[in-house]
């Protein structure tokens, strides 16, 4: 990479987030958002291919409204 610009990147601002340079190191997450009726929903980041093992020590929960829209924050 000669450190130019490359205006032809079409990706989404999504995609290019979890991608590094050499597009060898991925981040693919998946999301759950469990809804309440007498308080905040809550959501769950976790990576995808993990095995249930995994799962129960590599989560992040929070209130929904703490996350934001990648493109929203720019």
């Amino acid at each position: 990479m000669d450190g130019s610009a490359d205006v032809s990147d079409d990706r989404t601002a999504r995609e290019r987030r979890f991608t590094t340079e050499d597009d060898s190191f991925r981040y693919p997450l998946e999301t759950v958002v469990v809804r309440y009726e007498d308080r905040s929903d809550r959501r769950t980041i976790l990576p995808k291919n993990c095995s249930d093992d995994e799962k129960l020590t590599t989560w992040l929960t929070a209130n929904v409204e703490a996350f934001v829209d990648l493109d929203d924050a720019r």
